[in-house]
């Protein structure tokens, strides 16, 4: 009956063990997630990095043809030929000057 008793007591710390190390989550997921989502953000950060160039070139070319700044970002999509996401983009019509905000 010794030999039983150790046996189940065995079993059932064995069982703890495992219950135990179930309790520790797998992050892999999440991980492979979050890097999915700072991928993208990163993806789109470059994307708005690599317009503003071209927008800044069409504040400029505004200003060649006009002898004035455009009043607002809008005034120059004709010239991109596509409209420019105000949201992203920090514009200063006394200098011309565009950034991306923050």
């Amino acid at each position: 009956m010794d030999c039983l008793k150790a046996s189940f007591f065995a079993f059932l710390f064995l069982l703890a063990v495992f219950i135990s190390g179930c309790e520790q989550k797998d992050n892999s997921i999440s991980k492979y997630r979050d890097s999915l989502i700072n991928s993208y953000d990163r993806g789109k950060k470059a994307g708005a990095e690599a317009n503003l160039k071209g927008i800044q070139d069409a504040v400029n070319a505004y200003h060649a043809a006009n002898g004035a700044y455009p009043g607002s970002l809008q005034d120059i999509e004709q010239i991109l030929g596509s409209p420019v996401d105000s949201a992203k983009y920090q514009y200063n019509p006394e200098n011309g000057e565009v950034r991306l905000k923050s």
